[in-house]
This record gives structure tokens, sequence and C-alpha cells, in this order.
């Protein structure tokens, strides 16, 4: 049997009403000061015309800023798993907004691939023939990305609706804790498998696996995939079936998800030049559904960054399959996801 928590988890546990009115917890603006540096860096990387792989902290510098980024990515997993950044420079062209933002996140996380095509940074908005949920625009259920940390960068906000919505992944945990440990149990010990969505890794199965709450280090971490794990038996008829506490313990999550929405979600309306960074373990993150604008210039649009933090969590050794079908383990410098040049220019 897994290592389970004797009590009720507390960092990462919170309830968005409470931190509602209380920004100064997770809301940074950012200085004049702060924008001059991300202007300086970015003028520095276009003159030595460097390609987005190589963008680092080595090459854009942010002397101050830089700094209070690593800060971020510290209180990231010692405090509540997100932060929002305001203020963050989208007057540009689109590819000089996307270089600023990814050269900023660098002080965050390592960058990884998002899809099979390498994407270091990808687009979130309403595409026609697309088949991905973040490339569509209705409500999108609370989830986890297979990275350590996920950020967007708000261009533009949808005409109406698109609000994100985030919710504690521990708190949930220690809900079903105090309400149904039977639960907890399955939770933790038997593995749930999932679809890639197309995205598999070179001669991988479509699907993958992992426990859904692991505990390991004094830390909490989880893979909070419920409905790719539904999608994945629906979709693959050799996919290991639900057993009936797994099927039971799904429904209880959406239950809690669902109905107790509004006592425990932060609700997030982006401004143009928002910058969310999320801790996957710890936090959980959907969407509302949204209506674009008309004028196609001015429709809602995101770029999106997937990062690993640099130093790695504590990770039980035999809670995420996915790590094995991806071989993360690399020596320069950090876990990966797909093959992407950056990690030969950072070693």
């Amino acid at each position: 049997m897994a290592r389970m928590p004797s009590g009720p988890v507390e960092i990462g546990a919170w309830k968005g009403p409470e931190l509602q009115e209380n920004t100064g917890r997770w809301l940074y603006e950012l200085t004049s000061r702060d924008v001059d540096e991300l202007h300086a860096a970015l003028d520095h990387v276009k003159q030595a015309n460097l390609p987005l792989e190589r963008v680092s902290p080595r090459t854009f510098i942010l002397p101050t800023l830089g700094p209070k980024l690593k800060r971020f990515s510290r209180d990231l997993s010692e405090d509540l798993g997100f932060v929002l950044m305001r203020g963050f420079p989208t007057d540009h062209p689109i590819e000089d907004v996307r270089l600023m933002y990814f050269g900023a996140l660098t002080y965050v996380g390592l960058p990884i691939a998002q899809t099979s095509k390498n994407d270091l940074v990808d687009h979130v908005r309403n595409e026609v023939g697309a088949t991905r949920g973040y490339q569509k625009n209705y409500a999108q259920e609370y989830h986890s990305d297979n990275a350590d940390l996920v950020s967007l960068l708000c261009i533009h906000p949808a005409k109406s609706g698109g609000v994100s919505k985030i919710m504690s992944a521990v708190t949930v945990h220690n809900i079903i804790q105090a309400e149904r440990p039977d639960l907890l149990e399955t939770l933790y010990n038997e593995p749930f498998y999932y679809t890639w969505v197309g995205e598999q890794p070179e001669g991988q199965l479509p699907y993958f696996w992992s426990y859904y709450y692991s505990w390991f280090g004094g830390r909490l971490r989880t893979r909070g995939l419920g409905g790719r794990a539904r999608v994945a038996q629906e979709q693959f008829p050799d996919c290991p079936r639900f057993s009936a506490k797994q099927a039971e313990v799904l429904d209880f999550i959406d239950d809690i998800q669902k109905n107790r929405d509004d006592e425990l979600s932060l609700d997030m309306h982006f401004r143009p030049g928002d910058v969310q960074v999320l801790d996957n373990s710890i936090t959980w993150h959907g969407r509302t559904a949204f209506e674009d604008h008309d004028d196609p210039a001015q429709r809602r649009h995101l770029l999106r960054i997937w990062s690993n933090y640099y130093v790695e969590p504590p990770t039980a050794p035999d809670a995420w399959g996915v790590d094995d079908a991806l071989s993360q383990q690399t020596q320069s410098p950090k876990r990966r996801l797909f093959d992407v040049e950056v990690y030969e220019s950072w070693g």
C-alpha cells in the first residue's frame, strides 16, 4: 500500500473565497522598472538574433525582475501553488511578446515542449477544425497538465466568459480524507489510465498510467485527469477497466468540483498582460465557456508555456507511469517530455 499522510495536508490547501479579497498573497503588479528590464532584454535577444530555444536567464537578463521571478518559483511549490503577475507588456508584435514571455518564464522553470511538434509556446484560442479542448470555446473541466508548471499570458480576453477557474487539489484531497477515507486509498493505490489525446511519444500506447495522488518526501502530488481517464476507457478497448471504487471516487470528485465550486474555486477574469502560473501537482485549473468578439484581431488569445522546476520536487519512484514512458531523467539539465533543442543548448 502506498504511503499516505496521516492528517490534512497544509501546503497548497486553500479555499477561493478566502483568497479572493486577499490578493496580496498571490497577485504581483509589474513595476515600470520591471517593464523596462523586459524591453531591454527583448532588444538584446533580437539584436543577437537568438532563436527561441537559445533564450535563457543567461541571455535574457533581468537584473531585478529575475530574482523576483525565481522567488515566485519557490513560492509556487512552498505556498499556494499559483501566482498572477499583472501588467506584462503586450502592445508589441506577437513574436516580440512571445520572446519576452518565454524569456521571463525561464526564470521560473525550464520550458518544455507541449506537443509532439515540440511547441514551446502554444496559442490558446478558438481554432476552426481544432480537436483539443484548449483550442475550442466551450468550458473546460478541472484538470492538471503533464508538466510541473503551466503558465498563461493573456493577449486579449473574450467578449464574454472565458473565466479562469482554479481549485486546490490539496483541499479536495483533505475533503475526501475527512468524508470518504476508503475512496482516498483507491486514489493512492489503484493506477488510473489516461489518454494522451494523440500526443503520445513515438512507439508508446495511446494511454499512460499514474496514481491520482502520491505522497512522498512530505509532499502531495496529483494528476487530476478524471476526464481523460474516462475518455481512455471509452476509446481504447485494451485499456484496463475501472474498478468499482475507481468509478465511485471519480464521481465523488466530480460532485465536489461541481457542487462545492462556489466554496472552493478562485475565479480569475484575465486582463491583457495578466500572467498566471500554476503548480500542476497541487492546483487544478479549468475555464468557463466564452463568446468571441466579431473582429478577429480582438478575439480571445492567450499564450501558454509548460515548465518543469529546475530542482525536481520529491516524487515517489513508482507513482507516475508517464515518467517511464517518456524517459524523463536526463543529465542536461532537467526532466523532459519530448526532445527539444533547448536541452542541448542549456547543458
